[in-house]
């Protein structure tokens, strides 16, 4: 008993040399620009969180105005 996975018909189709010269289209350009997406995006954020950096240090000063008072903000020492 011969069992095969493919049908013969099928098979004797893809054997044949008739359409080598035929594009086969697998799928649209708009599938193929949300797959380029979907693999893309992974990489760019485990990029920018090996690369990235966060500021630790934040220097200036500022006035905070609230009803009734001017409060004048000033850093007393450096950050680190």
């Amino acid at each position: 008993m011969e069992t095969s996975f493919f049908r013969k018909t099928s098979l004797e189709r893809l054997s044949s040399p008739n359409n080598l010269n035929t594009i086969t289209r697998i799928t649209g350009a708009k599938k193929m620009a949300g797959a380029g997406r979907d693999i893309s995006y992974p990489g760019c954020r485990g990029g920018l969180g090996y690369a990235g950096t966060i500021d630790t240090k934040v220097g200036g000063s500022g006035v905070i105005v609230r009803t009734g008072t001017v409060l004048n903000v000033v850093t007393a020492v450096q950050g680190w």
